[in-house]
């Protein structure tokens, strides 16, 4: 009697409500592990052709090799710098192509000049040395007092065509003694204070052009004797 008031009570339900009874559990059961296990399928990747998604792809992976704003900054930084550095290869070739084309034509000017100051020059001495072969023709043929004269009028002429370049004969006698535009050669002993320190006698001439000393003039001055 006692053990029949302990036993668990027997179940009234049947062997095949029993056996759905375990089928729909498991099923719940089956359920919730899809449920913790569901993802999303986006529809629109999943409906796009073949290349579609080739060109996507590509996409990304121009987006990835495409260089970054800071790259493109760099870049554009080399390749300025290297046209700098063509744009003044430039200017040193150009600049030393005019200042060797300048200086040739600054020689080639100098040149012209010369010659222009040397023709210049010799121009008036042919009227010079004409006069002079006649004077010796004269000379070869009359007296000594002809040669003197066709020598002077030679000595004269010469010193018209070189007045005519603009050269002059330096003063001398009875000028006061200069260091800096006469020679003095020697000393004259005098008893004149006016004399002394003056020039009294030139032994070879001198000449100035343009402000300019060609050629001191050689003199002898005066010194007071004690």
């Amino acid at each position: 009697m006692d053990d029949e008031q302990g036993a668990p009570p027997l179940s009234s339900e049947t062997p095949e409500a029993s056996v759905e009874q375990n089928e729909t559990r498991d099923e719940e059961r089956e359920q919730q592990q899809k449920e913790k296990h569901f993802h999303v399928i986006d529809r629109r990747v999943s409906q796009l052709k073949e290349e579609d998604l080739e060109a996507l792809d590509a996409l990304g992976e121009e987006h990835r090799s495409a260089p970054t704003y800071i790259e493109k900054l760099e870049q554009q930084l080399a390749r300025a710098q290297e046209r700098l550095k063509e744009l003044q290869a430039e200017l040193r070739s150009e600049l030393a192509t005019e200042v060797e084309t300048t200086r040739r034509r600054l020689e080639r000017e100098a040149a012209q000049q010369a010659q222009r100051a040397r023709v210049e020059l010799a121009a008036p001495m042919l009227e010079v040395l004409e006069a002079l072969e006649r004077s010796l023709q004269v000379g070869a043929q009359g007296s000594r007092e002809v040669v003197l004269e066709g020598v002077e009028r030679v000595h004269q002429l010469m010193i018209k065509k070189l007045g005519e370049l603009g050269l002059e004969r330096i003063v001398t006698v009875g000028e006061r003694f200069d260091p800096t535009r006469h020679e003095a050669i020697g000393l004259i002993a005098v008893t004149d204070p006016a004399q002394d320190g003056v020039v009294l006698a030139e032994v070879s001439p001198g000449f100035a052009m343009a402000g300019q000393i060609m050629r001191a003039p050689r003199v002898q001055v005066g010194r007071l004797q004690a």
